[in-house]
């Protein structure tokens, strides 16, 4: 019974519990993904009777069912120049554009023989997933409507026995026809948007592994003064700027290497050194102060991570989405390589540029700060070792 008197085997058990719990985050963020709420613009320039059946077919879309969640949540946007900005800010997925003279052209379709047209524009670069559900959410509704007005102008021809052209059928089949644009667009050999989250991982995965190789390297060192241990860290530090440059040079040279389409080689290698250099200063910040558990808590944040900043946070469970999401230091990383992708930024990326310097400045102070700890005497370290092999 000697095994079940010690601490590590009855953890055992709850370890692997929590480790599993952790793997099946994912499986609920992965399952059966629904989108809701997602933002999106509503510009109408038209106030006839169509554009008004079109507009509130479009805002039912944001009223829950059988207390579900809405798919949408529409903002009404009064100036089509301003959804650029509001683009490239991320607030919305997509906007659907009624333009003037939207009505006129419905009902004058048999005489005109040319559908109606409105414009979906689809902010790719914000959430390749979430802008793919805006834009079939929205081609559904507007084809809802087109069929409803076919139905209605076809009975009303049928009604009246008035004979129509083999054009006019063609044009009475789809009324409403749909232009749509891609803002922001997702380009070709990217990963079909994920890159951004690809690139991100290593970054955060060789922070984890550099930072625990030297925390096993450190704990060999025995410092007999605080300015002995200042050195070695400072030591540390030069070491993580080796290696997040070395992070960046490779991850941005295997993405070259595999075709992928990269905006500018030299940005993306030094953003994910600059991601890479501030997640190391947290792993190494954390570790200085709790030691080896801070890996297990590191290792969570990245199996949980994998899940929750794939999605975009309107198909995530609430919880995740307000309370885990938000807080991922990879998500930040991300998010600044998807501004580089797909936004036209350069090396700074505002809003992820701000939060990664804030992570690593503060956990870089930190670390600091652990070395105002107390240094152990010989006396103190001899008897710690003598009591470890007293235990084995």
């Amino acid at each position: 019974m000697r095994l079940f008197k010690q601490k590590l085997a009855l953890i055992a058990p709850i370890a692997v519990i929590v480790i599993l719990v952790v793997f099946s985050i994912n499986l609920v963020v992965q399952g059966d993904p629904k989108p809701e709420n997602l933002p999106v613009a509503l510009v109408v320039n038209d106030n006839g009777e169509q554009a008004t059946v079109l507009k509130k077919a479009l805002l039912a879309q944001e009223k829950s069912v059988d207390g579900k969640e809405p798919m949408f949540d529409f903002t009404i946007v009064n100036d089509e120049k301003s959804l650029d900005p509001s683009f490239n800010d991320q607030e919305y997925y997509a906007a659907l554009i009624i333009p003037k003279g939207f009505s006129e052209a419905v009902t004058s379709i048999t005489k005109t023989n040319t559908p109606a047209a409105v414009t979906i524009k689809v902010n790719q670069g914000m959430n390749s997933t979430g802008a793919n559900y805006a834009n079939q959410g929205l081609s559904a509704v507007v084809d809802a409507v087109s069929n409803q007005v076919s139905q209605q102008v076809l009975s009303s021809l049928e009604e009246s026995k008035r004979n129509i052209t083999a054009t006019q059928v063609k044009a009475l089949a789809t009324p409403i026809t749909k232009n749509i644009e891609s803002v922001n667009a997702v380009t070709k050999a990217t990963a079909n948007g994920n890159a951004p989250i690809l690139m991100a991982m290593p970054a955060w995965v060789g922070a984890l592994i550099g930072g625990m190789l030297l925390l096993l390297a450190t704990q060999k060192i025995k410092f007999t003064k605080r300015t002995d241990r200042l050195s070695v860290m400072a030591e540390q530090i030069v070491l993580g700027i080796v290696m997040a440059l070395l992070s960046g040079f490779t991850v941005a040279t295997l993405a070259t290497w595999s075709g992928m389409n990269l905006p500018s080689y030299s940005i993306v290698l030094l953003f994910i050194a600059f991601a890479y250099f501030c997640f190391f200063m947290l792993v190494s910040a954390t570790v200085a102060w709790i030691g080896k558990p801070a890996i297990m808590i590191f290792m969570v944040m990245m199996l949980v991570g994998m899940g929750t900043i794939t999605m975009p946070p309107e198909m995530l469970p609430s919880f995740l989405a307000n309370y885990v999401r938000t807080w991922m230091p990879m998500r930040f990383a991300a998010d600044g390589l998807r501004e580089i992708f797909y936004f036209g930024t350069g090396f700074y990326t505002g809003s992820p540029s701000n939060v990664l310097m804030g992570i690593g400045g503060g956990a870089l102070i930190v670390y600091l700060l652990s070395a105002l700890k107390p240094i152990k005497s010989a006396k103190e370290i001899k008897n710690n070792s003598d009591e470890q092999l007293q235990n084995q």
